[in-house]
């Protein structure tokens, strides 16, 4: 059977206008923290199957009056024969991060498949002003949106930004309004930053860190607390020495104590090796 497929096509027109648009128009947006309407394309082009040419041309009308925005979609032909409707989204309800936003719907069908239809958005009013309708095959219903936020990591959409010193790994995703951020030394990532550019992203980063910071040193506290380390009475005069001599305190401190959980045989090599980097981190901000 013959399909009428309309990605590549849709996929030339969308790159002469964003790089019109982007390198023109919004300057002002740091392209890096969007998904790229181009590589979005690239990675769903394995799973376009296309509208069937017979009800392409019989049913929608063909080139000259098929316009799936004025109800001669294929999407409602779908809505009379499929098993059942998932409905759809926008990836703008997401807050997401694709260059283009993306409407779609979801069919499961007969033989067990399940197609989407979807459309980017063209700029404006994000009720109007779409491609034309692109449809996808997928194994099961959630597939289309795994394979969405996949392109981030299939395609390295991962960029390096430096703060204080440290370097974090940025990944923005189609479907998620935060970034991921690496933290490359920590080996963990800091979560909930919400910005789009290095300005907010450095600013949440500091602010997740501090929060992080803080987390760690009362649980290195509470460790000493728990091991008698040092009393409730050591503590409180060492919280309120700023001075020099507080500093040396605070460090020898905190040396004796990793010393002891290196050497508490009951802390598996993981817990020390986390407790370590704790450690040293105190010693490295408050200490030196």
């Amino acid at each position: 059977m013959e399909y009428v497929k309309k990605l590549e096509e849709i996929r030339k027109d969308l790159k002469v206008r964003n790089d019109k648009w982007w390198n023109e128009e919004r300057t002002d947006l740091d392209l890096k923290y969007y998904v790229p309407t181009d590589i979005i394309c690239e990675g769903l082009l394995p799973f376009e199957v296309g509208i069937p040419k017979n009800i392409y041309d019989e049913v929608l009308g063909g080139d000259e009056h098929y316009n799936w925005w004025y109800n001669n979609s294929y999407s409602n032909y779908l809505e009379g024969n499929c098993i059942e409707s998932f409905g759809g989204d926008n990836t703008y309800n997401h807050s997401g991060r694709p260059q283009n936003d993306i409407n779609w719907e979801t069919f499961k069908m007969a033989d067990d498949k399940y197609i989407v239809v979807m459309e980017f958005h063209l700029g404006g009013d994000i009720r109007g002003n779409y491609t034309d309708e692109i449809v996808l095959e997928f194994e099961y219903d959630t597939q289309f949106l795994e394979v969405l936020n996949d392109i981030s990591y299939e395609y390295g959409l991962c960029f390096d930004l430096e703060v204080d010193g440290k370097n974090y790994e940025i990944t923005p995703f189609v479907l998620s309004e935060c970034v991921e951020v690496y933290d490359t030394e920590r080996q963990d990532n800091i979560y909930h930053i919400f910005g789009i550019d290095d300005e907010e992203v450095t600013e949440q980063i500091r602010e997740q860190v501090e929060e992080l910071y803080q987390n760690d040193k009362e649980r290195i506290i509470k460790y000493m607390l728990n091991y008698k380390l040092i009393d409730e009475e050591q503590y409180k005069t060492l919280a309120e020495d700023k001075n020099k001599d507080g500093k040396i305190n605070w460090n020898n401190l905190l040396m004796r104590t990793k010393d002891f959980m290196l050497n508490n045989e009951n802390h598996t090599e993981w817990y020390k090796e986390e407790l370590t980097y704790i450690i040293d981190s105190i010693i490295k901000r408050e200490c030196v």
